[in-house]
């Protein structure tokens, strides 16, 4: 093969190569581009501004509300009284439609402090709504809020009533007893959350 032919050969291939290369660099900044470009869409959740971005989140309310009592004197509460939580969910920023679960086991506040406490009724944002419960007897709050009621009003506020039960037996008496000691803003509700991303069909 001649020197004029290996040199031909030579600038065909540079000539191929150069154009790989420019077609695989504008590739690469094409997809640079995109994924700078890509806006994700935000997920901010908060219970009692408390962040629960996470799907799911456990924590104990303690902030109750309790009714007066002429025969108990305040701040103490004791078997018989009657009171509330407040329960506020902001979406606010969210820019997809969610579906949250709240779940309240009132069998596990029984087992940290032996208080018989109750949820007796549920309002939200001031209009009263029937409780749900599953097969185990939890509390099942499910709530579907779409984008444009995020946008719109995007706090929910709950409320929740409980009264504590006063069990006439001796066991009940004693557990009354041993958790008047250490009542008050110590009582705490554990509430479990799940959040995620609705999708209608």
């Amino acid at each position: 093969m001649s020197k004029k032919k290996k040199i031909l050969i030579l600038l065909l291939i540079l000539v191929l190569l150069f154009f790989i290369l420019r077609y695989a660099y504008s590739k690469y900044v094409n997809q640079v581009n995109i994924s700078k470009d890509m806006n994700i869409a935000q997920w901010n959740i908060k219970i009692n501004d408390q962040d629960i971005t996470q799907d799911t989140h456990e924590f104990l309310i303690n902030d109750f509300t309790w009714n007066e009592e002429r025969h108990v004197q305040k701040p103490k509460v004791a078997p018989g009284m009657q009171g509330y939580f407040n329960l506020k969910v902001d979406t606010t920023g969210t820019q997809v439609s969610i579906k949250y679960t709240i779940e309240i086991d009132e069998s596990k506040l029984r087992e940290i402090s032996d208080i018989n406490l109750r949820v007796t009724g549920l309002e939200e944002d001031g209009v009263k709504q029937e409780m749900q419960f599953d097969e185990d007897g939890k509390i099942i709050i499910e709530t579907i809020k779409k984008l444009d009621e995020i946008k719109s009003d995007p706090i929910d506020n709950l409320r929740l009533d409980v009264v504590w039960e006063n069990l006439d037996t001796e066991e009940g008496n004693k557990n009354d007893s041993k958790a008047s000691e250490m009542a008050g803003t110590k009582i705490q509700m554990p509430i479990k959350i799940n959040v995620i991303q609705y999708l209608s069909n």
